[in-house]
């Protein structure tokens, strides 16, 4: 598989490091009602068309315990510390408990039939497997096995759950279940979305993306040579099919495979690149992480344009009709005009 020499930054301030921008709010560490809440045992479970049947959704659970190590580290109250880590355990342990052992690692199943209406072949009947998942999951259990408050005998439990999930994405697509593949290209992928086919998929930028700071967190709680050798491959794709990701001035696609708009997920694409860049000191993702601002910046942004001298081409949209515009059509441009400088602008 290609890899490019990507290097992991190990030594980040806490506050860099995966998943402390996404700190769960104090009052939502109990949610009891909506389609995702926590079920009698603290467990965040799925409630689908807010019904009385509840589905264990592993991306849920393990970003919620994620969420929650972020608050614990950060809370001061005491009280308030105990329920976050509590609830973080909570989830881990009911990931244990139901995983699935098959090819040499641990999986973690959907059991849930699902269909994504804007991405045809993301079809699946229970159960089903996503690369996104097993890297979350492995976030989850490497970050609890490095919290001294969590007794030493359980951060060894979980210390051995992070190697047996991590053994799932080392797992190419010669099997089933399989969530990693190397394309005709020699370029390694984290599939969010396995197809049914091995080594098919939809190629989701965001869900790789999520699964490689497992595989940082791994590493850098490890040493394992394998983990770093994984992330350079996949830091390797994200770099080489960035001009895919990209939609000039717009928003990035979603996937590779359907190439829709996403405007929902570009800055989290913007987030993620940030956070590459900080994992691996690489000026590649810095870039990319710059092109995507300048191609839509987050709402609220405010300050000077410079405009380099020659021709430059101004529109003008209709901001009610984004959602045409992002579907390919052209009804939300309402104007367009040339103008020239003699020099540069601002």
């Amino acid at each position: 598989m290609n890899r490019a020499g990507y290097r992991l930054v190990t030594d980040l301030p806490d506050a860099m490091r995966p998943w402390r921008d996404r700190p769960v709010k104090w009052e939502n560490a109990s949610l009891t009602s909506g389609p995702y809440h926590l079920d009698a045992d603290g467990v965040y479970m799925y409630y689908p068309d807010g019904g009385t049947v509840a589905y264990d959704h592993p991306v849920g659970q393990s970003q919620f315990a994620l969420g929650c190590l972020a608050s614990y580290r950060t809370e001061t109250d005491p009280a308030r510390r105990s329920v976050f880590l509590t609830r973080a355990r909570a989830q881990a342990d009911r990931l244990i408990g139901q995983h699935v052992e098959a090819r040499g690692g641990w999986w973690y199943r959907y059991p849930f039939d699902y269909a994504n209406p804007a991405h045809p072949g993301v079809d699946y009947e229970a159960p089903w497997y996503s690369g996104m998942a097993q890297g979350e999951v492995l976030s989850l259990f490497v970050q609890l096995a490095q919290v001294d408050a969590v007794p030493a005998a359980d951060r060894d439990r979980y210390l051995a759950a992070a190697d047996a999930t991590f053994a799932s994405l080392q797992a190419l697509d010669d099997g089933y279940p399989w969530a990693v593949n190397v394309d005709s290209a020699g370029y390694l992928w984290i599939q969010e979305y396995p197809g049914a086919t091995p080594g098919s998929g939809d190629y989701t930028y965001n869900g790789m993306i999520f699964a490689m700071f497992g595989l940082y967190d791994y590493a850098c709680a490890t040493g394992s040579q394998p983990a770093a050798e994984l992330y350079d491959a996949c830091a390797t794709t994200i770099a080489r099919y960035f001009p895919l990701l990209r939609n000039t001035r717009w928003h990035s696609y979603y996937c590779q495979t359907h190439r829709v708009p996403a405007p929902t997920y570009h800055q989290h694409h913007i987030n993620l690149l940030r956070q590459l860049h900080w994992q691996t000191g690489s000026p590649d993702f810095a870039d990319m992480t710059d092109r995507l601002v300048d191609d839509f910046p987050a709402p609220g942004v405010a300050g000077t344009n410079t405009f380099e001298s020659g021709n430059h081409v101004l529109y003008r949209f209709d901001t009610a009709a984004s959602g045409a515009w992002a579907s390919g059509k052209n009804d939300a441009e309402l104007e367009r005009k040339t103008v020239s400088f003699a020099q540069d602008t601002s």
